[in-house]
Parts: structure tokens; C-alpha cells; sequence
């Protein structure tokens, strides 16, 4: 691992203080809750409003923008989120969902109008909004040809900077798979570019050390931080009678990982939800990660997020975060 002092300073939208990480909680308002129609997620047990939440689009029709969506694992719509007073205070992550049979017609023009309704709503917002364009992108499950990705991703950040939209920030996120990428690329041939990308991102479900740590590598080489854009532990259930086993499992190498390379993992989202509920994800494993589901994670999480290493929402949250230079 890089030493933090050997690198210089990050620069990069909305990042927190030095020393300290924005924790976001999703991935769907059942999950977080603190809504009036959702009142058994996160924040109705929790008694912190987490710094950030995270939702999702489709790049083709905005579902789950404006209104509600459900695509079998639960119901998203960031309108809701950002029009709730509990969440006044609260940084947004949104997943752009692109499809593999859609790039070369995005990257050709076909979908200009919604990446432009897209980036009118995002500047409309009194808040930093991420966005994790095409997330996941090396995973098999997606299939991107890289040549078409970068395309597709170039064309709407460039959109989005002629339409002026400042309250962004890029996220580049890998889906670092223990069993590798699509079709066995290097993580860079889908990369846009430095100058495309404010944040790297990366998901943590069935952690590989080294695949971790050769993309924290890669960030560092780049000098951008890192979102750990999704996060549960997948295949251990937190509502089994041994909550201490699995915190010792999977929590707690979590945790260490994260303070182990805290000099370049600036933002942790957690995924707070009981997938085998939900159709897309039953049977698949899953499990259930709701922090509040068990009296000892419970315990421990809130020791774990009640340090000064991690930022929640609050009233001055926004002037905090570092603005680009």
C-alpha cells in the first residue's frame, strides 16, 4: 500500500475532511426508511441520519427518478428522497443503469434527451449528487464492450458540463468480481479518462484481497478517491441467532479494510436490506443485511459509525465537503 504522505492531496469533488469517510445507506427506501410509506428501514432504527443515500435510473425512461420504480428489488424514486425533511441534509448516489444492447445507440445520440432531463433534474437539487454512470462495468452480468462504454460515458459527462451541471461528482465503479471481468479486460480499458472521472468506486460483497487492493492501487496511481460504492455481506444472513460470528467474518475485515486504506476510501455505502425478499435476489444467496435485525451487529455498528471517522448528515454537511479547485 502507497503511504497517503508519498501521494498528493486528492482533489475531487465533495470529498470530506481529511481523516474521515461519508457513510450512504440504500439501496431502496425500504431499506432506508425514515419515510412516511417506509418506516421500518435504516433510519427509523437508527438513531443517525447517514451523510448520503443511494437510488437508481435507467438511462432509457428516468424510472425511479420522478416517480416510483420497482424492478423486483424494491421500490426506488429520488424525487421522494430529496423532497423528505429527514433527509434534507443528505448527499445522493444514483446508480445510471445503461444496458449492454443500448450503448452503441446512447453513444450514437439515441438517448441525448434523457441524459439531458437527467442533468436539468440533478442541477435542479440543493445538494452534491454522485453519480455511478454504467456501474459495475466490468461485470459479466453487464457485458459492456469497453470502446462503446467509454463512448457512452464520455458523451454524457460531456453533456452534462455544456448544460453546466455542478453539483456532481463521476463515479467509475468497478464491480471487482473474484472471479474476474468481462471477457478477462483490464479494468482500464473502460476507463474514460481522467479527466471523465472524479471518483473511482468499487463493490464489497465476497471481499478478494487482492483484487481489492490492486484496484485501491489503481485509484492511487490515478489520484482519485474511492467510493465503496455497494457493500453487504452476502451469504451471511445478520438475522441468524450468531450475530458475533458473523460481524467477526465479514464486518469486522470490512471495517479494516476501510481504516487500513483510509487515505483513499473517502465514502462507504452500505446496502441495509433483506434481499431473499425481494424477487430479483431470492434464492440467490443473499441473505439478509439489515443492520437492525440483530441485537449484536446492532451493538457493534453503532460503536463502529459513532467515531469521528465517519461523517453523517448534518446542517453544515455541504459546507464541509471539499469543492473542486
Amino acid at each position: 500500500m502507497t503511504n497517503a504522505q508519498e501521494t498528493p492531496p486528492l482533489n475531487a469533488p465533495y470529498l470530506p475532511p481529511d481523516g474521515q469517510a461519508l457513510l450512504i445507506i440504500g439501496q431502496d427506501l425500504g431499506a432506508i426508511g425514515g419515510l412516511d410509506a417506509y418506516t421500518d428501514g435504516y433510519s427509523d432504527h437508527i438513531d443517525m441520519i447517514p451523510a448520503g443515500l443511494t437510488t437508481y435510473t435507467s438511462l432509457l425512461d428516468l424510472a425511479g427518478l420522478q416517480s416510483t420504480a420497482n424492478w423486483g428489488s424494491g421500490d426506488v424514486n429520488a424525487q421522494l428522497l430529496v423532497e423528505a425533511p429527514t433527509y434534507e441534509h443528505t448527499v445522493l448516489a444514483i446508480g445510471l443503469w445503461l444496458g449492454s444492447d443500448n450503448l452503441a445507440g446512447i453513444a450514437a445520440g439515441n438517448a441525448d434527451s434523457q441524459i439531458e432531463t437527467l442533468g436539468n433534474w440533478i442541477a435542479a437539487q440543493n445538494r452534491p449528487v454522485f453519480v455511478r454512470i454504467g456501474y459495475e462495468f466490468d461485470g459479466a452480468h453487464n457485458a459492456y464492450d469497453p470502446a462503446d462504454y467509454i463512448r457512452v460515458f464520455r458523451r454524457i459527462v460531456d453533456l452534462w458540463r455544456k448544460q453546466c451541471v455542478t453539483n456532481i461528482a463521476i463515479v467509475w465503479q468497478s464491480a471487482t468480481m473474484a472471479s474476474g471481468t468481462y471477457l478477462n479486460h483490464d479494468w482500464l480499458d473502460w476507463y474514460p479518462g481522467d479527466e471523465y472521472v472524479d471518483w473511482f468506486g468499487l463493490s464489497y460483497f465476497e471481499p478478494d484481497a487482492q483484487i481489492l487492493n490492486d484496484f485501491l492501487d489503481m485509484a492511487r496511481e490515478h489520484n482519485k478517491p474511492v467510493m465503496i460504492a455497494e457493500a453487504t455481506p452476502y451469504g451471511l444472513p445478520v438475522n441468524g441467532p450468531d450475530g458475533d460470528s458473523v460481524w467477526d467474518e465479514w464486518f469486522a475485515p470490512f471495517f479494516d479494510f476501510i481504516h487500513q486504506n483510509s487515505d483513499i476510501i473517502r465514502a462507504v455505502a452500505y446496502i441495509n436490506v433483506d434481499w431473499d425478499s425481494q424477487p430479483m435476489w431470492n434464492n440467490q444467496g443473499w441473505g439478509n443485511s439489515r443492520i437492525q435485525d440483530n441485537d449484536v451487529i446492532m451493538e457493534r455498528w453503532l460503536a463502529e459509525i459513532k467515531s469521528d471517522f465517519w461523517v453523517q448528515s448534518s446542517s453544515d454537511l455541504f459546507d464541509v465537503l471539499h469543492e473542486l479547485e
